[in-house]
């Protein structure tokens, strides 16, 4: 019996948005340094984190932008990006000190290097040495670069010496669910891959263990779980539906959606898993039980692994990190986290609206540092 007190986050803190600027107001005081990073992406809530974190905080804040992607994209793409970039200017002041990050590649396989080059940035705990707090707003940053850079930190962060000042870690999302659903995905990479970092070998040995897949579901993806299950192969599938929803009907709409596709799949009903839509934390539960399980039912095969991917709102998919970094710590059981890129976005104008923007809500979850230290 898995017990929740085995979890890594048996106690969490997930801030939501009606507690976020009365949290970040408290926790930060003007002797506090913060090391805050964005990507400099098209998606209109790439500043909204670091607009309410500069208004929360009088102390110093280095700010450091990810570049990454093709900049000479066409609109309207390059209009979002420029827009972006004009408000992050406005919002610089003389207690912000910008840092500039390019991933530049000369790599034919842009996505796989640009996510190899961001686990670079930082080599040692010592890069932290000067900052009270880490914050990643993953709001314009893609799973190819977000989930490696977050594994990378909390890896220096769990391996430093605790007897040392080690910083907090919050990584910080923009959800918007009408803004989503105006960005779509038209066309994707040929082949599905599994994340760099997050590869658990499953590439290797896939003949010796059979392989159980849990996909994060979200709409319009029925193109990218094909490439994805041609990649895996798995023997079983857990789809994990958001529930319970902002939507009621949100569940029962994606599985109208997919029931052609687990039928194709053989996907049994009695393997749904259903994970709290805006709590990570509690999806991250719901995951981890799941697939305690497996590596017995599979026992006469050596046992199994488990693989994970997370096509579906970037607040949600924070569980299937939770879930990946955990294990890969425990080193108890494979698991990796397969994904596809797209290629060409269709992007609806509305985004830029700014009452479509403003109905953004910031969620933050503090991933580990002081409140972790003081439960344990």
């Amino acid at each position: 019996i898995l017990l929740h007190s085995d979890f890594s986050w048996k106690n969490y803190n997930l801030i939501k948005p009606e507690f976020f600027d009365k949290f970040w107001n408290s926790h930060l005081t003007k002797e506090n340094k913060i090391l805050f990073i964005l990507g400099q992406g098209f998606d209109p809530r790439m500043c909204l984190g670091f607009k309410s974190i500069s208004n929360n905080h009088s102390g110093l804040i280095d700010l450091m932008v990810i570049k990454y992607g093709d900049e000479k994209e066409a609109n309207p793409i390059s209009k979002s990006l420029q827009n972006n970039l004009t408000q992050l200017s406005s919002l610089i002041t003389s207690k912000v000190q910008q840092i500039n990050c390019p991933l530049k590649t000369t790599s034919k396989n842009k996505t796989t290097a640009e996510s190899r080059k961001i686990t670079e940035i930082f080599s040692n705990i010592s890069d932290f040495a000067e900052y009270s707090d880490i914050i990643i707003d993953i709001s314009a940053l893609p799973i190819t670069l977000y989930f490696p850079l977050c594994g990378k930190i909390l890896y220096l962060l769990d391996h430093a010496d605790k007897e040392k000042h080690v910083p907090n870690f919050h990584i910080m999302v923009a959800e918007n669910q009408l803004m989503d659903s105006k960005i779509k995905e038209i066309e994707v990479e040929d082949r599905a891959n599994y994340l760099y970092s997050f590869a658990s070998d499953l590439g290797k040995e896939a003949d010796k263990k059979p392989n159980v897949w849990i996909p994060l579901l979200g709409e319009n993806t029925d193109i990218h779980l094909g490439k994805i299950q041609t990649l895996v192969n798995p023997i079983e599938i857990c789809p994990l539906f958001p529930s319970p929803s902002i939507n009621p009907r949100r569940g029962d709409d994606l599985i109208l959606e997919y029931i052609d596709l687990f039928s194709k799949f053989k996907v049994e009903t009695r393997n749904f898993v259903y994970g709290a839509e805006q709590n990570p934390f509690e999806a991250y539960r719901q995951i981890m039980e799941t697939i305690h399980n497996y590596p017995e039912v599979f026992v006469s095969k050596g046992g199994c692994r488990i693989v994970l991917s997370a096509l579906t709102s970037k607040l949600l998919s924070l569980s299937a990190f939770l879930v990946a970094t955990e294990m890969k710590t425990k080193k108890e059981l494979n698991v990796g986290i397969a994904h596809i890129s797209a290629k060409i976005y269709d992007i609806n104008p509305i985004i830029q609206n700014s009452e479509i923007i403003n109905k953004s809500e910031l969620f933050s979850l503090w991933i580990s540092g002081d409140c972790y230290d003081q439960c344990s």
